[in-house]
């Protein structure tokens, strides 16, 4: 194994270590909040947080997977990159303090007003650390981004949000809470990479090939922030505030191993997919053993939360919110196929396939937005079933390009998630089982005892099968030498 393969296995093991502590902290941040504020407060949030990602979608994705991409970057091009990024971060900031009484009236919140100019600096911060960020990346320093966001969420969001929500300032504790989040992380990431670029200077050269690259990546990541944040907003404008609220709780759940473990492995193995493009065995290589640690990792959780919903969502947010049980249902087995495709991106991306992406991207919207206009009147779980054909159509088509372009057939890639099912059909088995002993033995238990005896018997499932399971494609891959230079 060589020093690029030893740096980018410690990146992935730092990157899955800080998304797991993430993951655990940001379930409990979610306790605490969801039971300091109503179903409401997280709904108006949600719809302005639905904006302020499609901002995000065009900055962070196109600047910084430019500087990440390129094969070799110059001074010019890092203080390119920072002048666009500063020109981005003035443009949202004017952008959501003009927006904050329109939006407002048409989605019939108050609250919003106040709000979204907070979530508009919170974007323009979040701007101004694209260049230290990326840099970060494209250097493989991951433990350093690693402790860098546990340590931004924990002392910013978390500290934040919980505190202000605590004295009454009901919805804009949450907007805070991001602010800080995002502000701590940004100056973090300018003192872990040790540049200093503060004359940003346009480079015709250097900003011609940015901007080309970045427009589709921007697009692209356009497109697929839209896709997450039309639920909140066809959601909000035809259902309200209310009904919001309790649909984002249940996907925030199921969407946490894709947003915290998911998207974490998808950022490591994109500068590595960059460093190896041109090799297509290491390439496929790399690929089967992400995916089979993506598969071990995040099914086990989804299938337990699609087993159990109720016990999650009374234990951890009250019975108040009961009715999310069965919308978390769904779209933790629609989660499941997400993740199945999920490396697909970072691959096409690293190959310069981006514009393919984007295309079969644009396609997921159309069928996306169409399905959730449809559905939506319907109620909430059907709003949530609405994800079911585009997943289904981003599966078959991401799949099919990424493979044609390792000239490999589905059986090597649905083979990397074999263990993974197995280990999430035992978890999700134990769940059940546990559950109905629970209540049959045990009828006056409290909806936190029978979580907590749940959660303890598929964490010893998980462990087990974690330690029992081998891994073929690894001892497969490594055995033919594929991995050598």
């Amino acid at each position: 194994m060589n020093p690029r393969e030893r740096k980018t296995g410690s990146g992935m093991a730092w990157t899955i270590a800080r998304a797991l502590l993430q993951l655990f902290l940001s379930v409990g941040v979610g306790v605490a909040l969801a039971r300091l504020l109503p179903p409401r407060d997280f709904g108006v949030v949600a719809i302005a947080t639905g904006f302020a990602v499609l901002a995000e979608a065009l900055a962070m994705a196109g600047l910084g997977s430019a500087l990440i991409q390129k094969r070799r970057i110059r001074r010019a091009t890092v203080e390119t990159t920072w002048l666009l990024s500063l020109l981005l971060a003035t443009l949202f900031l004017a952008l959501f303090f003009a927006a904050a009484p329109i939006l407002s009236l048409w989605f019939d919140a108050p609250e919003l007003k106040p709000i979204l100019p907070i979530i508009g600096a919170t974007q323009a911060v979040m701007t101004l650390g694209i260049v230290p960020r990326a840099l970060l990346r494209r250097h493989l320093h991951l433990k350093r981004l690693a402790l860098i966001d546990l340590l931004s969420y924990a002392l910013g969001y978390a500290a934040v949000s919980v505190t202000l929500a605590w004295h009454g300032w009901g919805a804009v504790s949450l907007a805070w809470g991001f602010f800080a989040w995002w502000l701590l992380a940004t100056l973090l990431c300018w003192h872990a990479s040790r540049i200093r670029v503060w004359r940003p200077r346009w480079s015709a050269q250097e900003g011609t090939a940015i901007v080309r690259y970045g427009l589709t990546l921007s697009a692209k990541g356009f497109i697929v922030y839209l896709g997450g944040a039309l639920d909140s907003l066809i959601l909000g404008w035809l259902l309200g505030p209310a009904p919001l609220g309790l649909y984002q709780r249940a996907a925030q759940l199921a969407s946490i191993p894709l947003q915290r473990l998911g998207a974490t492995v998808g950022h490591v193995m994109f500068p590595a997919f960059s460093l190896i493009q041109q090799n297509r065995v290491k390439l496929a290589c790399a690929l089967l053993d992400a995916q089979k640690t993506l598969a071990l990792v995040c099914y086990p959780i989804l299938a337990a939360l699609a087993a159990v919903p109720e016990v999650v969502i009374v234990a951890l947010y009250g019975d108040a919110w009961r009715d999310a049980a069965p919308i978390l249902r769904i779209l933790a087995l629609i989660a499941m196929l997400d993740l199945t495709h999920h490396l697909a991106g970072p691959l096409l991306e690293a190959c310069g396939r981006a514009k393919k992406e984007l295309r079969l991207q644009s396609g997921y919207l159309g069928l996306l937005a169409v399905s959730l206009l449809v559905a939506a009147p319907l109620g909430l779980h059907a709003a949530a079933w609405a994800h079911l054909i585009p997943s289904l159509y981003l599966l078959a088509t991401m799949g099919t390009v990424a493979l044609g372009l390792l000239r490999l057939d589905w059986r090597p890639w649905l083979g990397a998630n074999r263990a993974g099912l197995a280990l999430a059909a035992a978890t999700a088995l134990t769940a059940l089982l546990l559950s109905f002993a629970v209540r049959t033995a045990l009828p006056s238990a409290s909806p936190i005892t029978e979580f907590l005896i749940v959660v303890l018997g598929c964490a010893s499932v998980y462990g087990v099968g974690l330690w029992r399971i081998p891994g073929p494609h690894q001892r497969w891959w490594r055995k033919e030498g594929a991995l050598n230079d």
